[in-house]
């Protein structure tokens, strides 16, 4: 299959996940979509200069974390926000978009850290998974955040604490505080 078949299979399978993933970050549906039409154009235009060391649809999730960037840049450069958008963020749960009521994943993310094929190996990454589900539900929803940006997203501190309002020195205790809530959530999950 070439790239450009492969590509377009993608787009047209991932597209509402990597919507749900922009509104997660964005929290307004128009600027989702426009991030998601410009991931979408951009990867039509450097389909050539893809290689292939990932799937595509992680180079789609890399291309779109830069478009995300662009309109939190843009936010920042003009600011619009009204009252009651600021009031309607508060009560937005940023997690609902990723999670169902039940705390599982709205999508289950794909298991990008491994290639393997073997049944047994892709059970256990299926369960550990899982489990890992069950203890970010029971994190805060801005740890969930902060944490999700940092590790599935791949921000690093100032782009978050850009994103958040937070100052990086607060990330870094966010973050240690979710990695060691989660360390401890996961060993009581699997004793």
């Amino acid at each position: 299959m070439s790239w450009h078949k492969a590509l377009e299979q993608s787009l047209r399978d991932d597209r509402d996940f990597l919507l749900r993933l922009a509104h997660a970050q964005l929290r307004n549906p128009q600027e989702a979509a426009d991030a998601v039409q410009d991931t979408a154009l951009a990867a039509w235009q450097t389909i050539d200069r893809f290689e292939g060391r990932s799937s595509i649809r992680t180079w789609l999730v890399g291309i779109l974390r830069f478009k995300i960037l662009d309109v939190l840049r843009e936010r920042q450069r003009h600011p619009t926000f009204k009252l009651n958008e600021i009031e309607q963020e508060l009560q937005t749960l940023d997690s609902d978009l990723l999670f169902d009521d039940d705390g599982s994943w709205a999508e289950e993310p794909q298991a990008w850290w491994s290639t393997s094929d073997n049944p047994s190996e892709t059970l256990q990454q299926n369960q550990m998974m899982r489990l890992l589900q069950q203890c970010l539900a029971k994190l805060p929803e801005k740890t969930v955040h902060v944490f999700l940006m940092r590790e599935y997203l791949g921000f690093e501190s100032p782009e978050i604490a850009q994103c958040t309002g937070l100052q990086t020195g607060n990330i870094r205790i966010i973050l240690m505080r979710a990695r060691l809530a989660l360390r401890t959530c996961l060993e009581w999950q699997m004793s």
